[in-house]
Parts: structure tokens; C-alpha cells; sequence
């Protein structure tokens, strides 16, 4: 490999890029399609269950969504719709169930889930229509595709209802337009401000849906995107506003639902696939201290909560430096901002891997990875957990079969995404260490 192809930051099409001749049809992708609307089907009508332990312990399709439909109902009803609801409440951004849950609560709950269904595959299918331009490299781009229509956490996403991949799906979108506007740090009064409009309003669509896109606002300051970062942020702000200035001490229970310990047994859970639950699970056994007791992680030894945090600020501080030293490649850092999500976050379910569709989008693009790697992690992110092989035999709804685990058992369930997503997450920082101090050419 040349350096030239070595230490070349990745293209940046601008408005004049000549597009691609498109491919005809294909019976392999007549053949993914419906594959992948088999697989829908099966996973919707519960025949996929064993393989998830969100769909074999929670209360069936729709468990989460329903949070966000009670919570509509609630802020129509005029009641609160921080206190209680459905499952472990509501804990987002209040105009998402001002808007979204509001509307969708004057259909049937079936129909409204439906409804959400939909819109999971009609986004489905702008994701991967947007890699036309992304992933320039036909065969790459098709390996890509073919993953994503197959990409079990989605399914598991679409089953529970959950808004991730809305978020994630609305960041590709935005994170699209600003690949095309041009070079690092080369904004200007004439650049397309219709663009930057747009990048905008998709940022703060996406963390009103869910607050993932949080995490990518530093990326967009080293794009030299500073307005945009802050127009963001203040925008998400500016319109909680109006929700808490009616209901002043809902903001006490904002924070503690997404700050603090949840119910007992519940701390240290089954669900999450996390790196941070991988090692509260490790450090509650540890410690001596049941899983089905724990209520708080302030319940373990200050050392052990010093090495969570340890964990935590190791993974940020690694993501943003390694995505400063890549800068000119955004794919680097779109990617390393899902890392800080995926690694660092304290809770994180199965399904919550689904917002990969951003971070493995741009990764694919970047040419960044030796593609043996990348294409072997994504594959081990796409299949589901071995699960079916060590679940637990248990009363149905939310029972959890963590409790019941062996140490070894615990581990090898909660390491087996992180397992696929540390070596990508590494060799991005490995890489981007080895080019900081070579000057990269512009555009």
C-alpha cells in the first residue's frame, strides 16, 4: 500500500461529483429483500423470541413504544409525563411525546405500532438509498446494504418499539449533507446555507427523538461547524422550555430517571450489552453483592465505582482525541461518536446497537480499518448473542434471567458485543495515532 493510499484522508464529494451509472435489479437483492421482510414478519410474530432476551423477558412487541404513547396521552390528558407510565417510563426530550406521542395516541395502540413499524422500513430504505453517495465503492456498498437488511439488532429495535435507529437514521441523514459541503474546516459566508440549514434541523429532530446525537456535537466543532454545534444545542434546549416551565418539578424527574439507580434487580440487568454493563456485572459479583439486590451503583465500593468511571472517561477521551487526529475523515469520527455511546453509556440495550447503521455506515465509507476486521466485527455485530444456548427458564414479563447466571455465563452474554466493537473502536484510535503527525492533504 502506498502512502498515498496510506495517509489519503477520504474524498469529500462537493456538488459537482459525477454520479454513478446505476445497477439493474438483481435477484440477489430481490432475494435480501425478501429475506429480510421474512425475517420482519417471524420477528414480529414472536417466532424469533428465543433469540433475544428483551423479547423472551419483557412483556412482548411494543414494550417500549407504548412508554412513548402513554406519555402522549398523559401530556393530552394535561397530567405529567415524567411521573410513572408504562414499563420504566418516560425519560426523553418532552416535545417527542408532545408531537409524536400525541399524535400517535389517537390511533389503537396496534395501529400506532404499525404505523412505527413503517416508518422503521421506509427509514430502512433511505439509509440505504443515502449510500449511494456515501459508499462510492459499488461491491463495498452492496456488502454493506446486504448486512444492514440482516442486521439482527434492528429487528430486535423494530419488535420493541424503541427510537434509536429514528435518531440514528435522522444523524446519517445529517451527517450525509455535511460530508458534502465540503473539506474540514472550510466553512465560509458562501457556503450552502440551505445545507447547513438542513444539517441542522436533522440534529435537533434526531436528539428530540433521542439524545444520542449528544454525543456527536464536538465532532461538528472540529469540522469547523461551531455555529451549527451551538445553534444545536440550543435549539434542543430551547424547546424542552415550554414543557417544564409548565411542569417545573418535572425537571427533578428528568434528571433522575436518566441520572440516578432504577428499581431493585434492575441496575444490573440482562438487557444491557454494553461495556459498562459487561463490567458492573463483573464488579457487582465482585464485590459480593447480588445482582437482584443492587438498586444503585452507589450500593458498590468506591473502588469499584472509580473503575466504571475510570472505563467511561478512558472511552471518551480516546474517541475524541483519535477523531481530532483523523479529522479530515469524518467516517472516523461519526463512527468513534457511536463508540462513545456504545462503550462508554451506562446502559445500553441489544437493540440499541441498531444506531450502527450510522456508525458502521461512515466506517464502510472511510477505508480506514483493515477490511478483513471491519467486515468480520460487523458480522459478529449483526448476529444475534448466543442467548438461546444459556436462558433461563422463567415466569413470563419482566422477570430477569441475570440473577440466575453463573459469573462465566454473565460475561460471555454481556461481552459478546463489545467483543466485536473494541477491536474496530481500537484500531481507529491505533490508526489515528499513527497519521497525527503527518500532514493530510486538504479536500
Amino acid at each position: 500500500m502506498s502512502l498515498a493510499r496510506e495517509f489519503a484522508p477520504e474524498p469529500e464529494p462537493g456538488p459537482h461529483a459525477v454520479p454513478r451509472r446505476r445497477a439493474g435489479p438483481s435477484r440477489v437483492w430481490v432475494l435480501l429483500l425478501l429475506t429480510h421482510a421474512a425475517l420482519l414478519g417471524l420477528m414480529l410474530s414472536r417466532r424469533l423470541d428465543f433469540l433475544f432476551n428483551d423479547a423472551m423477558h419483557r412483556v412482548g412487541p411494543a414494550s417500549d413504544f407504548a412508554t412513548y404513547y402513554v406519555a402522549g396521552h398523559n401530556w393530552l390528558e394535561g397530567r405529567s409525563i415524567y411521573r410513572g407510565g408504562y414499563g420504566f417510563g418516560y425519560r426523553y426530550h418532552p416535545l417527542f411525546a408532545m408531537t409524536a406521542g400525541a399524535g400517535l395516541c389517537h390511533l389503537p395502540i396496534r395501529a400506532a405500532f404499525a404505523l412505527w413499524v413503517v416508518l422503521h422500513e421506509l427509514l430502512l430504505l433511505g439509509d440505504l438509498w443515502a449510500l449511494r453517495i456515501l459508499i462510492p465503492d459499488g461491491l463495498r456498498r452492496r456488502a454493506f446494504a446486504a448486512l444492514m437488511l440482516l442486521f439482527s439488532p434492528y429487528y430486535l429495535e423494530v419488535y420493541m418499539g424503541n427510537a434509536s435507529f429514528v435518531a440514528a437514521s435522522l444523524l446519517l441523514f445529517a451527517f450525509c449533507l455535511d460530508r458534502q459541503r465540503g473539506p474540514v474546516l472550510q466553512a465560509s459566508r458562501t457556503a450552502d446555507s440551505r445545507r447547513d440549514w438542513a444539517l441542522v434541523l436533522l440534529f435537533v429532530a434526531s436528539i428530540v427523538v433521542k439524545p444520542v446525537g449528544v454525543v456527536f456535537l464536538p465532532l461538528l466543532l472540529m469540522r469547523g461547524r461551531a455555529a451549527a454545534a451551538l445553534g444545536i444545542g440550543a435549539a434542543a434546549a430551547a424547546l424542552a422550555v415550554p414543557y417544564f416551565f409548565r411542569h417545573p418539578l418535572d425537571l427533578g424527574l428528568f434528571l433522575t430517571a436518566n441520572l440516578e439507580g432504577r428499581a431493585q434487580g434492575w441496575v444490573v440487568h440482562a438487557g444491557n450489552q454494553g461495556l459498562q454493563g459487561l463490567l458492573a456485572a463483573i464488579l457487582t459479583r465482585a464485590s459480593g453483592i447480588s445482582t437482584a439486590e443492587l438498586s444503585s451503583l452507589s450500593q458498590l465500593p468506591a473502588a469499584a465505582r472509580a473503575l466504571l468511571v475510570a472505563s467511561q472517561a478512558a472511552v471518551a477521551v480516546l474517541a475524541l482525541r483519535a477523531s481530532w487526529r483523523a479529522r479530515e475523515r469524518l467516517g472516523v469520527g461519526v463512527f468513534l461518536g457511536s463508540c462513545i455511546y456504545l462503550l462508554a453509556f451506562g446502559e445500553v440495550w441489544e437493540h440499541s446497537y441498531s444506531i450502527l447503521v450510522l456508525g458502521l455506515a461512515f466506517l464502510w465509507a472511510s477505508d480506514f480499518v483493515p477490511p478483513r476486521l471491519l467486515l468480520g466485527c460487523s458480522i459478529g455485530l449483526a448476529l444475534p448473542t448466543a442467548f438461546a444456548l444459556y436462558d433461563v427458564a422463567l415466569p413470563p414479563g419482566g422477570n430477569d434471567p441475570e440473577h440466575h447466571w453463573s459469573l462465566l455465563v454473565s460475561v460471555l452474554h454481556h461481552a459478546t458485543k463489545p467483543l466485536f466493537l473494541a477491536p474496530l473502536f481500537a484500531a481507529c484510535v491505533i490508526r489515528a495515532e499513527r497519521i497525527s503527525g503527518r500532514r493530510l492533504p486538504s479536500g
